[in-house]
């Protein structure tokens, strides 16, 4: 019997479901892994979850850490419960942090939060399992301090949204990791679909997605590792050049990406309030299947560090011919020149791509041929059954 996969502290934060904390602050949860929940339910008829007291919703992990083992175990507790509530969700187990049967279990974590923080408290129920699971997504922030507490573990096993063992930055932290990097991509939304027909589209591109502005951000020192290794002030760096060029291409690109914040903020206390929100409303107020249905190209723009965004995949459903960095998306069943149009992933490399594409006949080929691959490799049932394949087939 293979062992059951359970879900590490999955309220502390919106990769899987609604955290408490978003209901309160009003924000929107991603849930780009959502059909993870959906795929467990399907193998295993049951979701197993260990919450274990190291890691808080709503309290810093820097002032959750402070708190007596009883207080913290209560608080995540209560949060929990309310995870549960908000997101109706049943069939659902806790998995006690003192089973003696944990070396069966293979444990899935986001590291975002799970890799750093109060990791010594948790070290040692890490250590227990047969298998423990760091998806990478968010691996920007804090990079130094999660490559170091992964490497404490010998059960752990790296994940991600594309192949990172070509990337520069991911082997300057994770130089030491041997075992095979696995695939486990994010997944692609039945709504996302092809309505409108090529000859009723804008020939302009597209782009959109969020540009953030790490000298801003906060803590500062979470940013360091990116910002010196790679050099960049960003994490999708052309769309910071689409964003600041936005009016002089907009002949060529529509651009609807946006700064992820409030960053013009004046005051001290705006600045700290603002960190707690993004500044995305009028951006999810339009219905983005309806503005890929709009447009013949699309770019979304990829991060520096090796992983593409979900709105690629959900623009290339749309019928969009995407632009897409090669570099960034390895081990994925995408052939530049078939599923999408290879460029550089620079601004200039974009516009004078797009340039050329006017003139090409293969067009409508590369659309249909992107929308099977999303509705064949990336639907949300396809891809649910990738990672619980994938996790069962670790030795």
């Amino acid at each position: 019997m293979k062992p059951n996969i359970v879900l590490y502290n999955p309220h502390v934060d919106d990769f899987l479901a609604e955290p408490p904390h978003f209901r309160l602050l009003k924000r929107r949860a991603l849930k780009k892994y959502g059909f993870v929940i959906e795929a467990l339910l399907m193998a295993q008829g049951r979701v197993p979850v260990m919450i274990d007291g190291t890691a808080s919703s709503f309290i810093p992990a820097r002032y959750f850490g402070l708190l007596p083992g009883f207080l913290r175990n209560i608080v995540s507790s209560l949060e929990y419960a309310a995870w549960i509530r908000i997101n109706n969700f049943t069939k659902f187990d806790r998995v006690s942090v003192s089973s003696p049967d944990l070396e069966e279990y293979t444990l899935l974590a986001f590291s975002y939060k799970a890799a750093s923080g109060n990791f010594e408290s948790r070290l040692p129920l890490l250590l227990r399992f047969r298998h423990v699971l760091f998806h990478l997504s968010h691996y920007f922030v804090s990079t130094s301090e999660k490559a170091e507490n992964i490497k404490k573990l010998p059960n752990a096993w790296l994940i991600g949204d594309s192949d990172l063992t070509d990337n520069e930055y991911f082997h300057s932290f994770f130089g030491w990791y041997e075992k095979r990097f696995l695939t486990l991509p994010f997944a692609v939304k039945a709504r996302f679909i092809n309505k409108t027909p090529s000859s009723q589209r804008e020939s302009r591109c597209i782009a959109t997605g969020s540009v953030h502005d790490l000298r801003q951000e906060r803590p500062a020192k979470a940013y360091v590792d990116y910002m010196s290794r790679s050099g960049l002030d960003t994490y999708h760096p052309v769309r910071k050049q689409i964003y600041e060029a936005r009016e002089r291409i907009r002949p060529q690109v529509e651009c609807m990406v946006a700064p992820y914040r409030n960053y013009q903020s004046s005051s001290v206390f705006q600045k700290w309030w603002s960190h707690f929100f993004v500044s995305q409303k009028k951006y999810f107020s339009r219905d983005i299947v309806e503005v890929y249905n709009q447009y013949k190209f699309a770019v979304i723009g990829e991060e520096a560090t090796g992983f593409p965004a979900l709105g690629m995949f959900e623009a290339i459903a749309c019928g969009c011919i995407v632009f897409g960095d090669p570099r960034r998306l390895h081990g994925l069943n995408l052939q530049a020149e078939r599923h999408y149009l290879p460029y550089d992933g620079t601004l200039n490399g974009l516009l004078a791509t797009l340039s050329m594409a006017a003139d090409r006949t293969d067009l409508e080929l590369i659309s249909a041929a992107g929308q099977q691959v999303a509705l064949e490799f990336f639907s949300e049932q396809a891809v649910g059954r990738s990672w619980i394949s994938t996790i069962r087939s670790l030795e």
